[in-house]
């Protein structure tokens, strides 16, 4: 049978090309399973090139966005992105917006657009997206660099159109990593992937920047005392941490949740109006909006320094650190709910980072992680401390085992030991920057942070990799080093407990385990594969083991879980189906609390 070019028609007679067709299916067994099971990689997008059986080119979609009015076209975005985060089922959502998109571009004048529809309701494979967390911040993009004050409001179906068109280049990413095997090409993936379209609650990410904040590190020159904590909070938000969160941060998170919903509004904000809503008159809530917010001119300039990937492609990474955009005096528009929720977990720690910074002298940014990580590690330990002390804890069969925070009888950041086993949790505070991770150029640069956060080899600056350090505890148990309290030969769970969703997916832990066999490590008798888990996933893990169940039945479900599972957080739903067991009472009492003094500070 003679060779088929790339660009040939394709001989199944689907009348496309042959590459965008069986030819890009083709390849090894190893290779169509990689392709079957990364369902969270560029091809869950639904493509203009499906349809064509070829790309539009980059300068036809610029010229197109170069006539769109920039301010109408980023807040219809914007609505689209509030619509889509705000209801119950995400996942549900995207297919209806699907449809939706579909529906606009059948009942478009547009006969092109009429027959793209038909084509991807005949051809297409189901169950992928046409709008996105990532196409929109890229149509957004492409609104502020390209569009300008006298062009025209484009239609939603010629909207949708352009976001067919843009997702044959969102997944370029993708084609990186051909000296990664297929598992590391994977792991990129999904680590890439699940950081999109991730809708958190809110108020447990208000109520657990509250506990991490509530006291300063002990035993720090300048920050040990709570009058220092408490300057220190002044410098980085002009109050304290909590006013900080209950007047500004908490409210706009909790107000993002009604946008574009029956209730609520479009996510258009407006400073002034904004602070008049506060008892006390506001003008805190409104320097906060501005804090936020990027100059149109600013971002415009921003953007357009960037190189664009595939002649196209700009993420806009500074929406995360400014989620508002400011079109003029009094208007600012929200990019979407997820990037305020980002200021939740990363925000603050920006702005703490900055005031350290500021400080200068002996205070420097890595005087903050350090600062930071120490925080985090105190956390875990009290939320470990809140669930031992519920009485269904199985305190006959666990213990926590206490220790001094850094102390020499610190067997490990936090200890649990049973007959049947003993984890250790090593916590680690450190944060994937966008330009890791959602904005990252390539696979190999993705995975090159995982090797390195895992498994760095020490030096004289750096004491090493989570893992290798993990692997020293395992060596000192083994050792004897902790004996009496722990047996040399207990079996041992060691799981690195991230402030970060750095690993959340379980393949994560399958690949690294992987590697930990090439290189020797934590491979001692009786000592389990590690996990690795994020902190709302261990927040869950104490909240059922605080209901009864056993941590160790737990953790055993997640490593022989089917990695297409994904997350340990659903292997854990699988096993214990009750919602009402996954929060400690610590943060329902938390939460209760906080929710009470926001409304005290606004008018009703």
């Amino acid at each position: 049978m003679p060779k088929v070019g790339r660009n040939e028609q394709c001989p199944c007679g689907s009348g496309r090309k042959y590459k965008w067709c069986c030819g890009g299916r083709a390849g090894s067994h190893e290779a169509d399973q990689f392709e079957e099971q990364n369902e969270s990689s560029a091809s869950a997008y639904l493509t203009l090139a499906e349809v064509l059986g070829e790309r539009i080119p980059p300068d036809r979609i610029l010229e197109a966005f170069r006539g769109f009015d920039r301010r109408a076209t980023f807040i219809r975005i914007a609505e689209f992105a509030a619509a889509l985060v705000n209801k119950s089922n995400l996942n549900t959502e995207l297919s209806r917006f699907t449809k939706w998109a579909l529906d606009a571009l059948s009942q478009s004048p547009d006969e092109s657009m009429q027959k793209t529809a038909q084509a991807i309701r005949e051809r297409a494979r189901p169950g992928r997206s046409i709008l996105h967390e990532k196409v929109l911040y890229l149509l957004q993009a492409l609104a502020l660099s390209e569009g300008t004050e006298t062009g025209r409001t484009p239609s939603d179906a010629e909207l949708a159109w352009w976001a067919l068109a843009l997702n044959d280049y969102a997944g370029d990413w993708t084609k990186s990593g051909e000296q990664l095997t297929e598992e590391e090409r994977l792991v990129a993936d999904l680590c890439h992937a699940l950081r999109f379209n991730r809708s958190g609650d809110p108020v447990r990410e208000l109520v657990r920047a509250e506990l991490i904040m509530g006291c300063g590190p002990p035993n720090h020159p300048g920050l040990s005392t709570q009058q220092e904590w408490r300057q220190f909070q002044e410098e980085a938000f002009g109050c304290s941490f909590t006013e900080f969160m209950d007047r500004n941060l908490g409210p706009l998170a909790l107000h993002s949740q009604l946008w574009m919903t029956k209730e609520g509004e479009s996510p258009i904000l407006n400073p002034q109006r904004w602070g008049s809503k506060m008892t006390d008159g506001g003008a805190g809530g409104a320097l906060f909006l501005n804090s936020l917010a990027i100059d149109i001119a600013a971002a415009r300039t921003d953007l357009q320094a960037q190189s664009a990937a595939s002649g196209v492609i700009r993420f806009p990474r500074q929406f995360y650190r400014y989620p508002l955009v400011k079109f003029e005096e009094g208007v600012l528009v929200a990019a979407s709910p997820w990037l305020v929720q980002h200021q939740l977990a990363y925000g603050y720690w920006g702005r703490c980072m900055a005031a350290m910074k500021a400080r200068r002298g002996r205070f420097t940014a890595e005087t903050w992680f350090g600062i930071f990580g120490v925080l985090f590690e105190r956390y875990c330990r009290r939320l470990a401390e809140e669930a031992e002390r519920e009485p269904a804890f199985p305190n006959q069969e666990f213990r926590f085992i206490p220790s001094s925070l850094g102390g020499a009888d610190e067997i490990e950041d936090v200890v649990l030991a049973g007959e049947r086993g003993v984890v250790l949790f090593s916590c680690k505070a450190r944060l994937m920057l966008e330009k890791d991770v959602r904005a990252a150029e390539s696979r190999e640069a993705l995975v090159d942070w995982l090797d390195d956060f895992f498994l760095f080899k020490a030096n004289a600056d750096q004491r090493g990799g989570a893992l290798r350090l993990l692997n020293k505890k395992v060596e000192a148990i083994r050792a004897g080093a902790h004996e009496p309290v722990l047996s040399r030969s207990s079996r041992i769970f060691p799981v690195v407990l991230t402030y970060d969703r750095v690993g959340e997916s379980l393949y994560v832990s399958r690949w690294l385990n992987r590697k930990l066999q090439q290189e020797g490590l934590l491979q001692q008798a009786g000592v389990e594969a590690p996990l690795v888990l994020d902190v709302s996933s261990f927040e869950v893990f104490l909240s059922v083991v605080a209901h009864g169940e056993d941590p160790i039945t737990l953790l055993e479900r997640c490593l022989q879980a089917d990695p297409s599972v994904l997350t340990f957080h659903h292997t854990i739903r699988s096993h214990v189906n009750a919602p009402s067991k996954e929060r400690l009472p610590l943060f329902r009492r938390a939460q209760d609390a906080l929710v009470a003094r926001i409304k005290q500070h606004f008018r009703k």
